[in-house]
């Protein structure tokens, strides 16, 4: 499959490796630094260039592509080139937008701008949040079918029919099903929510909370950005005060801090303050991939809004089987595949292998079948790979 990403920056350079290894990745960025870079790391085609020029489009063939990802960090620049994309050849296009705006306009009539998919990190990094507030053993809860939940958690999950469970060092990796979540984990409301920031996020998380009966507070410095968020939620507590310092998380009397600042340094000092203030539990949303470890090192739980996005990228670019990439905080990647006919379809679960990694069970119909159970897989049956993520680029599934 040949692919062309537009825009070399986190997400752009997270699916050109994610893709490089199986698929001929073309790469275009305006930033030589950037273009140098990826083709001393990795196996692509770099082009020094506008991303909205024909001529520049026209070198890297797009009239051959099967996908181009546009993930530039301007909305406009994205939809312009998938409409070139559209008007030079015929790829799947996919583009990233941090506008909800844009999204929502899109979603009224599917494929509008030229746009075959359109990404948008905001819902998807709040849907990751919400998720997981109420069961506070639980790091991450991912949709994968209409039935069942990916999970993954520090807390053991209850042997109940129809869970599934891998122990990965001190995590546990479990596909649970929907109606029975309540009884596989422990749930606990948090009594008192303090929002840090009126991010984009942030905002739609505060939305989200809003509509399951919780009563937040949003603590915002800037008041203009305050106000604005005052008149997007009508049940939330919108407060004018600066969560950098002591005495604002010394009177919060929060149990439950979710903190998402316009720089990843001011959130972590907010998330620091917030311990240390006795918050039980702190999730941060971050954007730069290498400050994960800082946040796990101090306890901090940690989304990043730019891998949540690359994972749904490239789950969409390979869209005759790649379902759902999920990245978990055990190291691996847990990849759900759906059988197609020659691609495992007709195949004994038993038989399948992976190297360095494991292979999970099959849904087929809602009904799982465990991976050591002899069951010839079907066409349509999702099935689970679990490989560590320096492995998933060279994961050969005969997909």
């Amino acid at each position: 499959m040949k692919v062309i990403v537009v825009g070399a920056g986190k997400v752009g350079k997270k699916v050109a490796e994610m893709l490089s290894a199986k698929h001929n990745v073309t790469v275009v960025d305006r930033n030589r630094r950037l273009i140098n870079t990826l083709n001393e790391s990795l196996d692509v085609l770099g082009i020094v260039g506008d991303g909205t020029s024909y001529e520049v489009l026209k070198q890297a063939r797009v009239m051959d592509s099967d996908v181009v990802v546009a993930s530039t960090n301007n909305d406009l620049t994205n939809i312009v080139i998938s409409l070139l994309g559209k008007t030079l050849g015929n790829p799947f296009t996919i583009a990233r937008v941090k506008d909800i705006n844009f999204l929502n306009a899109w979603s009224k009539g599917r494929k509008a701008f030229g746009v075959d998919l359109m990404v948008c990190s905001n819902p998807l990094i709040a849907r990751s949040v919400t998720n997981t507030i109420e069961y506070p053993g639980v790091l991450l809860m991912r949709s994968i079918s209409a039935d069942y939940f990916m999970s993954e958690s520090i807390e053991e999950p209850n042997n109940v029919e129809g869970v599934w469970a891998l122990k990965l060092g001190k995590y546990y990796l479990a596909l649970v099903p929907k109606k029975e979540i309540n009884k596989v984990f422990k749930r606990t409301k948090p009594r008192n929510i303090v929002l840090a920031g009126a991010s984009t996020s942030n905002t739609l998380i505060a939305m989200m909370l809003e509509s399951r009966g919780y009563k937040p507070v949003l603590a915002e410095i800037n008041r203009r950005r305050a106000l604005k968020a005052a008149e997007t939620l009508p049940n939330s507590i919108i407060e004018e005060a600066d969560v950098l310092e002591k005495d604002f998380w010394r009177e919060a009397s929060t149990d439950l801090a979710i903190v998402s600042l316009d720089k990843d340094e001011k959130t972590l000092l907010a998330s620091l303050l917030a311990a240390e203030a006795g918050v039980e539990r702190i999730y941060a949303i971050i954007h730069r991939e290498e400050y994960l470890e800082i946040f796990k090192r101090n306890g901090l739980r940690a989304f990043s809004p730019e891998q949540v996005t690359a994972e749904r990228i490239v789950m969409a670019a390979q869209r005759k089987s790649v379902k759902e990439i999920i990245t978990t905080e055990s190291g691996f990647e847990a990849l759900v595949i759906e059988a197609k006919e020659g691609r495992l379809a007709g195949k004994d679960l038993t038989t399948l292998k992976v190297d360095e990694g494991y292979v999970g069970p099959a849904l087929s119909h809602g009904q799982l079948i465990p991976p050591d159970r002899k069951y010839l897989v079907k066409e349509g049956d999702l099935l689970v790979f679990v490989v560590p993520k320096n492995a998933v680029r060279r994961l050969s599934l005969g997909f």
